[in-house]
């Protein structure tokens, strides 16, 4: 197993094995309870702010968890995915 550390702007691809781009989804991923009442952009410094409160990944990348071991979801893949050698692309935000 490899561990691996990325913060919430890196970026993730999959495709698969004939170069088609499977599609991950990126909505719903995050606590819509935190998301609806505590991350909101405030309008009045909206020039000021250095990153979008609203953002998903943001939002679960800020989450604290109480168990040591835990993963963040990214992504949702929603097709069934059929036997193949895929590629995963992960791009580094930095």
């Amino acid at each position: 197993m490899v561990n691996l550390q990325f913060n919430f702007s890196d970026t993730y691809s999959l495709y698969s094995s004939n170069k088609e781009s499977i599609f991950i989804n990126e909505k719903g991923i995050s606590n819509s309870y935190e998301k609806n009442n505590f991350y909101k952009n405030n309008l009045l410094y909206k020039n000021k702010q250095w990153i979008d409160l609203e953002n998903e990944h943001f939002i679960v990348w800020m989450t604290m968890e109480t168990y040591k071991n835990f993963r963040k979801l990214w992504g949702r893949i929603e097709e069934n995915l059929t036997p193949d050698n895929y590629t995963l692309v992960l791009e580094d935000s930095i």
